[in-house]
């Protein structure tokens, strides 16, 4: 099947964050990173993680963007509290909300 544009940004999009959450751990797992450096990682891991749930969402059949992202977004607004799940939720929250606002702009 033939990749949409916005398939392709969103896994642009997802491997940034990967890429920048590599970079930060510097080899550590997630979990180990340093406490000043944790709530950053977490953002980064949440803005991954909600990407690739969006991904995998456009990939069913008849999917739509708009819809997606509210589905997503919807999964994504609650859970477990405590810092790190909340870094980890925001983190995911905006990179869908950002998506949303660039898709209707462009």
């Amino acid at each position: 099947m033939p990749q949409t544009t916005e398939q392709g940004e969103i896994e642009r999009l997802e491997r940034a964050a990967l890429d920048e959450l590599t970079e930060l751990l510097s080899g550590a797992a997630v979990c180990r990173v340093p406490a000043d450096r944790a709530v950053r990682a977490k953002r980064l891991e949440g803005r991954a993680a909600a990407l690739a749930d969006l991904r995998r969402a456009l990939a069913e059949p008849g999917a739509q963007l708009a819809a997606a992202i509210g589905q997503v977004d919807a999964r994504w607004s609650s859970g477990p509290g405590g810092p790190l799940w909340d870094a980890y939720r925001t983190g995911g929250r905006q990179a869908l909300a950002e998506l949303a606002a660039s898709t209707a702009e462009g």
